[in-house]
């Protein structure tokens, strides 16, 4: 469920991650916006089907047109608003905040969960990956020019790397042998590659990390 979100860069997406013709269906998206108004950006994708979606003011006009009412008073209103008002319609767009909003400008946890713990910051502008042993940094990102990754192996290992669009399209991909140990790859992107969202698998037998990239021009 998407529910009074507010994207601020590149826009809300439900894509196919693998290109394999599967989609992501039965989605909820209600009282969202998308608010930047630069080429490539504040996009509004919604792949797959059998969605409910409604009231999403997306860069200053209602999806679905005529779905302009969204009078909830829900628990999120009464316990989470407070005395501000709501993202989404009825309040006009950027006008609204909630708690996590909040936590950005103060630079504090982005999530909260009981018995939470903050993560160790990073170091040396790179990007900790966690939960997933194998690949420990992917970075920079945004990127431009080039995408670093530092992984490990415990043996003579086939690894391909691919690089596709939101809509699933394979963009760039790379497939190599790697000894066992630990190794930081380089990856040269494409120099005419378009600004944007885009979605970088990371491929080894039958191991599969997938993160989502954003090419900065």
């Amino acid at each position: 469920m998407f529910f009074r979100n507010r994207a601020t860069l590149y826009g809300i997406s439900i894509v196919n991650l693998a290109g394999n013709g599967i989609t992501t269906d039965n989605q909820v998206l209600v009282g969202n916006e998308t608010t930047n108004f630069d080429a490539f950006k504040g996009n509004f994708l919604t792949g797959g089907s059998g969605h409910f979606i409604y009231g999403n003011n997306i860069r200053g006009v209602v999806q679905p047109a005529g779905t302009e009412e969204l009078p909830d008073t829900t628990y999120c209103r009464s316990v989470f608003a407070g005395t501000n008002p709501l993202i989404g319609l009825p309040e006009s767009l950027k006008a609204g905040t909630n708690a996590a909003a909040q936590r950005v400008m103060l630079s504090q946890l982005l999530t909260v969960c009981s018995n939470d713990t903050a993560p160790a910051p990073s170091t040396d502008g790179i990007e900790p990956t966690f939960g997933e042993s194998w690949v420990q940094h992917v970075f920079p990102n945004p990127f431009s020019e080039t995408i670093t990754i530092d992984l490990s192996a415990d043996k003579l290992t086939q690894l391909r790397l691919r690089m596709s669009n939101v809509d699933g399209k394979t963009i760039q991909e790379r497939v190599s042998m790697i000894p066992p140990g630990k190794h930081r790859i380089v990856w040269e992107i494409e120099p005419d590659l378009p600004g944007g969202l885009y979605i970088l698998e990371i491929i080894s037998g039958e191991e599969r990390f997938v993160k989502k990239l954003v090419n900065h021009l």
